[in-house]
């Protein structure tokens, strides 16, 4: 072997090792991201703990999971529009939204924030005959702060059962020996 040679072999196994070490980096630096994204869709977490803070959210006929994510990171109530997306679709609530007006906390999970927005799909699913809907209007989401908000959608009735209204403590309470 001449000097030519063995300069083109150290050269070329030098060239080798940087790239497997990149390689290494690469793939060390997407296995994090990789594992945070996976452990953010099974693990999921509210923006903030105790009450937290209210938001009414509309969603206009043909809003996409990307503008709803969107806006929902704008208002802080979740933390990453891209894993939102993600965990919407994994979940049992997939092309399910319903547009209407939706009172969201920071101290919810998205899937708890999923399962309001799609809380009336079966009824939506069967008059269209499909859970998706189309896309094409863009920035349809409004956000707007509400610091009394209760989380549910708008008129939704969020008393319980077997709970005592005036209106049953003043019949004498009737309607409990009456079930």
């Amino acid at each position: 072997m001449n000097k030519k040679e063995v300069g083109i072999s150290i050269t070329s196994a030098i060239i080798r090792v940087v790239l497997l070490i990149i390689f290494l980096f690469l793939l060390i630096k997407y296995s994090k991201v990789a594992y945070s994204y996976g452990r953010g869709i099974f693990n999921q977490t509210p923006v903030s703990t105790g009450e937290g803070e209210y938001f009414n959210v509309t969603i206009l006929e043909g809003e996409t999971v990307s503008e709803l994510a969107d806006a929902l990171e704008g208002a802080g109530l979740i933390k990453d529009a891209f894993l939102f997306r993600i965990q919407e679709y994994f979940s049992e609530y997939h092309g399910l939204e319903q547009p209407g007006v939706y009172t969201l906390s920071t101290a919810m999970t998205p899937d708890e924030m999923l399962a309001i927005i799609c809380a009336n799909a079966d009824k939506g699913a069967s008059e269209s005959g499909s859970g998706e809907v189309e896309s094409n209007i863009s920035d349809n989401v409004n956000v707007e702060d509400n610091s009394s908000g209760t989380g549910a959608a708008e008129g939704e009735d969020m008393s319980s059962e077997g709970e005592d209204t005036p209106s049953e403590g003043a019949e004498g309470g009737e309607g409990e020996d009456a079930q």
